[in-house]
C-alpha cells in the first residue's frame, strides 16, 4: 500500500473493502498492522471502505522534527482524506486515536460523518486531576524508560494489568513477554506521542462537536479512567455511551464480537 505526503511527513495507509469510508486510528505506539489485532477489520470492510493509517513517526510513516501534538496528527488524517478525494468519513479512534478523532471533529468537522470514541479521554484539568489518572499514562512511558529494579515479568504484569481482566490475562500470559523498546526512532516517537496525549485538552470545546458520537469504554479502565468517557458523553450533544462492565482498556479485544456489532449497528443508523 502507498504513502502520501501530508503536512511535513509521508503517511502510510491501507484501504480494505468498499462502502462508506471508515478511518481507523490507533493509539499510543499503535500501527495499521496493530489495528488488525484490536479491530475486526475483515467484518468492518464488508460494509465500509476501511482506511488504516500509521500516525506520524510510527510504522511506515515518516517522522518530523519538533514536538507532536494531537492537533497536528488530526491534520495529517484530514490531509490524507483530501489526497484520497474522500469528502467525508466515519472516524473511529482508540485511546490516543480517540483524542485524534476528537480534534478531527473540532478542527475539520466537514470531513467527519460520525465519531466512534473508544477507551479515550477528553483530557483537560478536570479529568487529568482525578487522583491516579496520570499514573497509568506514566506507566506507559515505561515502554521506553522502565524503572530500575523491575523484572521483565513484573513489567509485563503491569502492562497486562492495565489492559485486560484477570480471567483474560490467565489465558494469554504464557503467550506474552515484555521487551523494552530500543529502536531509537521508535523511542523518540513514543516520547513525542506521550507528550502529545498528556497535553490533550478538548474539555471546553466538546459541545462544539455536532456529529453523532458513539462512546465505548471499559468500566474498570485504569489507563483512561471511565470518568473521561462519562465526561465525553455529558458534553458532546449527540452522544451515546456504552460501558463494558468489569473490563479494562482493551475491552474491545475481550468482547470483539459484541464491540463490532455495536459499532456496525451505529454506523448503519448513521448511514440510513
Amino acid at each position: 500500500m502507498p504513502k502520501v505526503k501530508v503536512n511535513d511527513i509521508e503517511m502510510y495507509y491501507e484501504i480494505h473493502g468498499e462502502g462508506t469510508p471508515l478511518v481507523l486510528i490507533t493509539g499510543y505506539g499503535g500501527t495499521s498492522q496493530g489495528a488488525k489485532y484490536f479491530l475486526d477489520v475483515d467484518r468492518f470492510s464488508k460494509e465500509h471502505q476501511c482506511i488504516l493509517v500509521d500516525n506520524r513517526g510510527i510504522g511506515q510513516s515518516t517522522t518530523s522534527d519538533g514536538p507532536y501534538t494531537i492537533k497536528i496528527m488530526a491534520s495529517d488524517v484530514a490531509e490524507l482524506l483530501d489526497a484520497l478525494d474522500i469528502e467525508e468519513a466515519h472516524i473511529l479512534g482508540g485511546s490516543m486515536g480517540g483524542m485524534i478523532a476528537q480534534e478531527m471533529a473540532l478542527n475539520h468537522p466537514e470531513k467527519v460523518k460520525s465519531l466512534i470514541l473508544v477507551c479515550t479521554s477528553p483530557g483537560g484539568e478536570k479529568v487529568w486531576n482525578i487522583p491516579g489518572q496520570l499514573q497509568g499514562f506514566y506507566q506507559m512511558s515505561w515502554n521506553f524508560q522502565p524503572p530500575e529494579g523491575y523484572s521483565d515479568e513484573e513489567l509485563l504484569a503491569v502492562d497486562l494489568g492495565m489492559s485486560y481482566s484477570d480471567d483474560y490475562i490467565e489465558k494469554i500470559k504464557n503467550s506474552r513477554s515484555y521487551s523494552k523498546v530500543s529502536d531509537p526512532m521508535v523511542v523518540e516517537t513514543l516520547r513525542k506521542q506521550y507528550d502529545a496525549f498528556v497535553k490533550h485538552d478538548a474539555y471546553d470545546r466538546l459541545p462544539q462537536i455536532k456529529q453523532r458520537t458513539l462512546i465505548l469504554h471499559g468500566s474498570e479502565d485504569g489507563l483512561t479512567f471511565p470518568e473521561g468517557a462519562y465526561t465525553l458523553d455529558e458534553r458532546i450533544p449527540y452522544s451515546k455511551l456504552v460501558m463494558f462492565d468489569g473490563l479494562k482498556h482493551s475491552f474491545l479485544v475481550e468482547e470483539r464480537e459484541k464491540f463490532t456489532n455495536i459499532v456496525l449497528d451505529f454506523l448503519r443508523e448513521v448511514d440510513t
